[in-house]
This record gives structure tokens, sequence and C-alpha cells, in this order.
């Protein structure tokens, strides 16, 4: 990590945040260029979540729930409002999550006003949940996207990393192997590509070659 890229103000507390951002930065960086691309918001996700606990903004049994679909209490009995829009696992998994503190009486609301959530989850990735969920926090907000429309999941998982750490980490890195040779401890070190099916290793040797040629 460098320093000398981030301004020397006097402001420690605004100083030890833009560390901790590039250090942040560097770990997911190097991290990720030996990750596939479908690994990376997986480990971007865990980061965000990491740093949430560490902060104490991350609710255990919201946490919990989002990983197992379970809230390990005892359900209620109310009646699935839509059998056909909501199937039966799904008004479980809404039931299970009443039982969360921030959640509670979530179940009750969905089916006393069901018109309403039902046109929330037909677009639910411009629309506002209904009140009184409708300024919650990033991992409530994907909560409610587990709950009602699994099949968004991922896409505001992204959503959710870029609220909590930022653009940058959805944002493809460009990989360049001069960069790599730079970091390299030594010109003498090996550099280990693991090619996808379909890639032309002579590519890489002559843009390799061209790095060289200008050492």
């Amino acid at each position: 990590m460098k320093i000398t890229e981030k301004p020397h103000g006097r402001n420690v507390k605004l100083r030890v945040k833009n560390l901790l951002e590039s250090l942040c930065k560097q770990v997911y960086r190097e991290v990720t260029r030996s990750l596939f691309e479908k690994h990376k918001i997986l480990f971007a996700f865990l980061m965000a979540s990491t740093i949430l606990r560490i902060d104490n903004a991350l609710d255990p049994a919201e946490w919990t729930f989002l990983l197992t679909g379970l809230s390990g209490q005892a359900l209620q009995e109310i009646p699935n409002p839509d059998p056909v829009f909501l199937s039966e696992a799904a008004w479980e998994t809404i039931l299970h999550a009443s039982n969360l503190p921030n959640f509670n009486g979530l179940a009750e609301n969905i089916a006393g006003n069901f018109e309403e959530w039902k046109e929330f989850s037909r677009d639910i990735e411009n629309k506002k949940a209904p009140a009184p969920y409708t300024n919650i926090e990033p991992i409530r907000t994907l909560i409610l996207v587990k709950l009602l429309r699994p099949d968004l999941f991922v896409a505001q998982t992204k959503t959710f990393i870029k609220d909590v750490l930022g653009e940058f980490f959805i944002t493809p890195n460009v990989f360049t192997l001069e960069d790599s040779f730079k970091e390299s401890s030594t010109p003498l070190m090996p550099l280990v590509f693991i090619l996808s099916p379909g890639d032309d290793p002579l590519v890489y040797l002559f843009i390799l070659f061209k790095v060289l040629i200008k050492k």
C-alpha cells in the first residue's frame, strides 16, 4: 500500500479512514487476481459483511438468517396470502424472517398489504419497500430480496457491496502483465498464469516479451 497516494492532512480520523480504504482495495486487488470472475463477488461480499461485523453494524441473527433462511424459533400460524405467487417454502422463510427483531410483523404486513408488496416484488430494483421497510440498511434490503425475489439476489448483492465498500469492488479490475512484472520480487521469479479454455498462451508470451524489451 502506498501511503503517498493519500493526502497528508492532519485530521487523524480522516487519514485512518483513507488508509483503511486503501488497504481494503489493495487486499481485494491482490486476492482477486487469483480468482475466477464468478468468485470475486463472493469475496467482496465477505469483505463487506466482515467489516460490518467488526463495526458492530451487522445483527448476528440477521446474518445467520441471510446464510440459512432460518430463525431458530417457532413460527407463527399466519396463512399464505397467495400460494400461487408465494410458494409454501417462500412463505415459511418469510415467517422465519418475522422472528427477527427488525422484521417483527413482516408476515402480517405482507398478508395485510399483499397487492402493495406484489407490486414491489415485481420491480424490486427500482421501487422502495412498503412502510415501515422503506428506508432500511443495505443488509436488510438484501434480506427482503432473498425473501421475495431470490432470482435477483446476486444483482442485489452487488448493490450491497457498492453501498458498503464502493464502486471499486464491483468494477472488473484490468489485469496487465506489466504490473505483475513490476510487482514481482525479483526478475528471476517465474510468473504462473492459469488460462481459461480458449485462451491463446502465445498472446501472453508476446505481451510479456514486449514488457521485457522495455526493461
